[in-house]
């Protein structure tokens, strides 16, 4: 399976989906037992409080079933012409794949970064 990833990118800091096959901004969960598609979506957030904060307004709006808040990830990226890290923290969302493209502008709208969403190139 083609994993390939795509970065939020954002001052120091970056927001970071998975495609699939370069089709899918997510990893397909695969399930005999379910006739929903379901998918898992990486989202990285500054700190606990921003994650709280985002997590609890997807759940709010009903976009996802669950949203995990991982602590103490290192990020790094390349951002203004050098590699960059920072410390973050990893929102792992359960979700519907037909929830996708609803859940992706609410991130773009409501996450605290300047430059939500952008696909690394």
């Amino acid at each position: 399976m083609d994993l390939t990833a795509g970065a939020v990118l954002s001052g120091q800091s970056s927001i970071t989906f998975f495609f699939l096959q370069g089709e899918l901004r997510s990893i397909r969960m695969e399930s005999a037992s379910t006739t929903v598609p379901s998918i898992v979506v990486y989202v990285t957030v500054p700190n606990r409080e921003a994650g709280k904060k985002l997590a609890g307004s997807i759940i709010s709006e009903k976009l996802a079933a669950c949203a995990n808040i991982v602590p103490g990830i290192e990020s790094v990226y390349w951002w203004e012409g050098k590699v960059q890290s920072d410390a973050e923290e990893l929102l792992i969302i359960k979700t519907r794949e037909s929830l996708l493209d609803a859940l992706t502008e609410h991130v773009k709208a409501n996450h605290e970064y300047d430059v939500p969403y952008k696909e690394a190139t």
